[in-house]
């Protein structure tokens, strides 16, 4: 329930529960994780307060509550990734389903996980549905990365930024990684991928345009897949991000500060944002099923084209 969040995501709890209590909630939220673990969890735990006749915000027994934790309430429908991507069947079948009449209740509510992963066709299809709201039905997006998804959706929402998990959390640094990502993959696999990448992105540092003939040796051999390519770039993102809180703030939020300080101090911000850019622009190539070694060296080539300059 939202009084679960009520020390451990302070703002968001605010944000939500006042929402709940003065009946002023919006018609879509973006709830941008950081990586937290809880994000599907506090966006379930609004949607019951919303939804629930008495508001609950602490446990209690309620057969509206007890449905949703089943996923067996009417009127909330969950969306995540039919494979890669969200299609955009998925998101016609979910629009006509808010769309009807209320049996439940008289709000209707649809949660959107992973929402990076939508395509370009489902972004399209759910922007249209933001720029028509309806009174009765609430959007809650959820997303590791906001910049994956279009302005014009992230405008149409109120975007509730989640506070990051200790990194003492964690008996390895690397989970908080895999938290980040928000993949499946064990520990074993994602240690190898956050090892590739890292060496990766410290050879492109130094060698350049020289680094598209190690591309298939460094990156392709390991990362062989799209949805493996895409953790890749991912992690990328990660990293980068990490070099510009560095480079601000003077400690990272993600990686080892050993990890980040050189290529942090190796590049001005504007350089680190133009990285960060260019790298978001190469993975929205994969949704169009863009041949993974040319994706690459476009990597390479944009980098060094537009950075280096």
């Amino acid at each position: 329930m939202l009084d679960d969040f009520k020390d451990k995501q302070k703002i968001a709890y605010k944000i939500l529960t006042n929402a709940v209590k003065y009946n002023t909630y919006s018609h879509a939220y973006l709830i941008e994780s950081n990586g937290n673990k809880d994000a599907f969890d506090l966006a379930l735990a609004f949607a019951k307060a919303l939804l629930c006749p008495n508001n609950h915000m602490k446990h209690t027994d309620c057969n509206i509550c007890d449905k949703i934790d089943k996923n067996i309430y009417s009127e909330l429908t969950i969306v995540e990734s039919d494979g890669m991507w969200i299609k955009k069947e998925q998101l016609l079948d979910l629009q006509k389903s808010v769309k009807n009449k209320g049996v439940e209740s008289d709000k209707k509510i649809y949660i959107i996980k992973n929402a990076e992963r939508l395509n370009d066709a489902s972004e399209n299809s759910i922007l249209k549905f933001l720029e028509e709201p309806n009174d009765n039905i609430i959007a809650i997006l959820i997303t590791n990365n906001i910049h994956q998804l279009l302005d014009t959706i992230i405008s149409r929402c109120q975007v509730i930024s989640l506070a990051t998990n200790n990194i003492n959390e964690y008996e390895n640094p690397n989970e908080k990684i895999l938290n980040y990502l928000n993949e499946k993959y064990d520990l074993d696999s994602i240690n190898k991928m956050i090892e590739t990448t890292l060496d990766y992105i410290y050879f492109l540092e130094k060698k350049h345009l020289n680094t598209i003939i190690y591309n298939k040796k460094m990156v392709l051999d390991l990362f062989s897949d799209r949805k493996e390519l895409e953790t890749f770039f991912d992690i990328m993102l990660l990293f980068y991000k990490d070099a510009v809180n560095f480079k601000i703030l003077n400690k990272t939020n993600i990686f080892d500060e050993k990890d980040v300080k050189l290529i942090s101090n190796n590049n001005e911000i504007n350089v680190l944002n133009k990285k960060i850019n260019i790298i978001n622009n190469i993975k929205k190539y994969i949704k169009i099923n863009a041949n993974t070694n040319l994706l690459l060296d476009k990597l390479v080539m944009d980098i060094e084209g537009e950075v280096y300059e």
